[in-house]
């Protein structure tokens, strides 16, 4: 395949993407002008070019389409259910053609089907809507390469500016094509096609009776061409695998250099230039999840009508970017779970009317970030699950014992429609019913290290989220020792440290029947010893020992190490297939020592181990602290203060070289944006001649935005009541008692965004 034809494929892939997402709109807005010129510009771009390249069967099916756009446009018809439906049908064949010529060379050969296609956007054209809204195929979102690729016509090379017309459709009372001549001397000079490498002149052919429309052509975007670059994704690949070894190095040289002054202001110059091409490499990869959900319209339309349902999608947070191989991970997991939600989920109009509901059912996607993990949550407002329903189909099909399923919960149940074979439909249909997709979603999304977890509420509707992590390459993670041995904890499913010293043990170590448990603040949580899990040998009783708690599936354990290890940023490396076996770790890496670890699975863990007493026991002790709340005590120069420690994101120790300043208030870059901080320590202010002298900062989250404050201290994580009074002083929003001391509680929102930091520099300048 040539270039030129290669870009042609890419540039009509994008016109037909478009396409489809302007089509399921326009049906709700059926006079949009901005969606029918948008619509009508993408099949003329494709008409034109295949003319010049000498694709004659998409010229004629894209000609046919391009007649009926126009009177669309022209206002001449109104767009219906009928029409939209034509339309995409003929987007179908075109995407069929497009892939038969990617992969042969050739347009393929279906004249039956062409025709056809033609006839019925001919009747179209006249008002005739009798040609009934064909049945969408529910077995797929895709349809294959029509006809066999038996015809071996080659495209032309561009220098062959000989025009082949294409035949006319049967029976329009149309003329012949014009010849090439005849249309370069009665057409001006086309503005170039939005192709950055195909500049094909655009040759119309209207109908007779039809008047030549104004901006027909699609308005030049050379600056938007000029101003990006098609990358391959393979070569992406590679600079990420570059970077990765380039981290691996810094945290080498970094160690290396501690102890020599010199060589350590080198090291973190070189540390933050690594984190600054690494954020960059990273954002060249990272693409808006608008990107999987621009599919999604089309599919919930077709279901709708093939199941005779009312359903509306609603999508959020379009704009979040995630890394495209993980977007590509996702797409089939998305798509089972919308199918699920419209066949299971969305009830019959008139079922949905009886209940008090909208006729109308609504299917909502949400996508957010969440620390170093994106979530898209697929919700519908459906009949919601039945547990009983879902442990009888457990025990019919044998996946689970009958008394193991007696004996399980709530959450434990709803995590039994992931098992492979499971379906609780009645009748197999080619939407559902053979038990394969809540097994792909689950399969597909941990193999790229996510999570998927699912909330149901019994004529509520349905919560299915994805926790996919940001990329897959490097990771900031927690180093722990075992037995001499080093792991990773990946940080995004680390929640707090916990240090027991020589003989607390015994005494903060509780029993029940052979399961050991930690009381933490009110709660008990089940531990999972590492040397034990591993069978490593045993540590000497009441020796001293680190937990760290763990958050896994919605599951919250604390895991017994030996001791702990400065985090690292660290780089994923594959698994030999003995150790994949075990099912207790997720990659391996190598450390800034130069030393291996493997990267444990905190889920795998959490299911090897049996943790299953979390839920019963939280809920427990949730009755005990009716208003409670946890918080993280700190020490800000000369007074106390808490910070909710659901807000939370990280704890670091940074050099103040780290620190910039917009205007005149101190920022720091935090996951590849700057983070307004407030000096609430008043480190900052104090003169200091070490530029490599520490602060430390806590990172959280208000809302969906990250603010950092300097502290002098951590002293503690405790629990407490918010009083009702307002507390004064340091950007307070509340007061609490907290180890019998009155302590303020830090406002978020008092910190104000970078924007109004800017904004006051500028005034302040002017």
């Amino acid at each position: 395949m040539d270039d030129l034809t290669r870009e042609f494929l890419l540039e009509s892939q994008e016109g037909l993407d478009r396409m489809e997402r302007c089509l399921t709109d326009l049906e709700v807005r059926p006079g949009d002008a901005e969606l029918l010129a948008d619509i009508f510009r993408s099949v003329h771009t494709i008409k034109g070019t295949t003319g010049f390249l000498g694709f004659s069967r998409l010229e004629a099916l894209s000609h046919a389409g391009e007649n009926l756009l126009g009177l669309l446009r022209d206002g001449k018809l109104a767009a219906n259910p009928a029409i939209v439906s034509g339309l995409l049908s003929l987007m179908d064949i075109l995407r069929g053609v497009l892939r038969s010529i990617e992969t042969t060379g050739a347009e393929g050969e279906s004249q039956q089907q062409d025709a056809a296609m033609i006839a019925r956007l001919e009747k179209l054209q006249l008002g005739d809507t009798s040609t009934a809204v064909a049945e969408p195929e529910l077995a797929a979102t895709t349809v294959e390469a029509p006809g066999h690729p038996g015809k071996t016509h080659k495209p032309r090379a561009p220098r062959k500016r000989s025009h082949q017309g294409a035949p006319p459709p049967a029976d329009s009372g149309e003329a012949g094509p014009p010849t090439e001549a005849e249309e370069l001397a009665s057409e001006p000079e086309p503005e170039p096609s939005p192709a950055p490498a195909v500049a094909a002149p655009s040759l119309p052919a209207r109908p007779a009776s039809e008047s030549p429309a104004p901006e027909t052509q699609a308005p030049s975007t050379s600056g938007t061409a000029d101003s990006t670059l098609r990358v391959d994704v393979e070569l992406l690949n590679r600079m990420m695998n570059l970077v990765g070894e380039l981290v691996l190095t810094r945290n080498q040289i970094l160690q290396a250099t501690n102890a020599d002054a010199g060589f350590a202001i080198l090291g973190r110059r070189l540390d933050m230039v690594t984190a600054d091409l690494r954020e960059s490499v990273m954002k060249a990869r990272m693409q808006p999840v608008s990107h999987v959900f621009s599919r999604f319209p089309r599919l919930v339309r077709d279901l709708a009508l093939g199941l005779d349902k009312k359903v509306r999608l609603e999508m959020e947070g379009q704009e979040t970017e995630l890394d495209k191989s993980l977007l590509e991970a996702i797409r089939d997991p998305l798509t089972h779970s919308i199918r699920n939600s419209i066949d299971h989920g969305i009830e019959m109009p008139d079922v949905r009317v009886a209940q008090g509901k909208a006729a109308e059912g609504v299917v909502r996607l949400r996508a957010c970030h969440e620390g170093s993990h994106v979530i898209v949550e697929v919700h519908d407002d459906g009949a919601g699950m039945s547990i009983e329903k879902i442990r009888q189909k457990a025990v019919e099909k044998q996946l689970v014992p009958p008394q193991r399923a007696e004996l399980m919960n709530e959450r434990e149940i709803l995590q039994l429609i992931f098992l492979p074979g499971f379906s609780t439909a009645a009748t197999v249909t080619s939407v559902s019913g053979r038990g394969v997709g809540m097994d792909v979603v689950r399969t597909n999304v941990e193999k790229i290290g996510g999570k998927v977890e699912v909330d149901s509420r019994a004529g509520k509707g349905t919560v299915l989220r994805l926790r996919i992590p940001l990329t897959l390459a490097i990771i900031p993670a927690l180093i722990v020792r075992s037995r001499g041995q080093n792991f990773a904890v990946p940080q995004g499913s680390l929640t707090e440290l916990v240090h027991l010293s020589t003989g607390e043990n015994d005494g903060r170590i509780e029993r029940l029947e052979n399961a050991a448990l930690y009381r933490l603040r009110g709660r008990l949580l089940p531990l999972v010893f590492l040397d034990r899990l591993l069978q490593q040998s045993p540590r000497e009783p009441g020796a001293p020992c680190d937990i760290a708690i763990l958050n896994a599936d919605g599951r919250r354990f604390g895991l017994v190490v030996d001791g702990l290890a400065d985090p690292e940023e660290i780089v994923v490396k594959p698994l030999a297939a003995v150790l994949r076996e075990i099912g207790l770790y997720a990659g391996a890496t190598i450390l800034g020592n130069g030393e291996m670890a493997l990267i444990l699975n905190p889920g795998a863990i959490a299911q090897n181990a049996g943790v299953s007493l979390t839920a019963e026991i939280e809920e427990a002790a949730d009755e005990n602290r009716a208003g409670q709340h946890d918080f993280l005590l700190v020490e800000t120069g000369d007074r106390r203060a808490a910070l909710p420690l659901e807000t939370v994101v990280r704890i670091e120790r940074i050099p103040r070289s780290r620190i910039e300043r917009a205007g005149s208030r101190p920022v720091l870059r935090f996951e590849g944006a700057l983070l307004p901080l407030d000096d609430a320590a008043g480190d900052l202010i104090r003169q200091t001649d070490d530029p490599e002298a520490q602060t430390t900062v806590v990172v959280c989250r208000d809302g969906q935005r990250h603010v950092g404050m300097t502290v002098s201290q951590v002293l503690d994580v405790t629990g407490g009541r918010q009083l009702e009074e307002a507390g004064s002083g340091l950007v307070a929003e509340g007061i609490t008692l907290l180890h019998e001391k009155v302590t303020c509680i830090v406002s978020l929102a008092a910190i104000p965004p970078l924007e109004n930091l800017v904004e006051q520099h500028a005034e302040q300048t002017l």
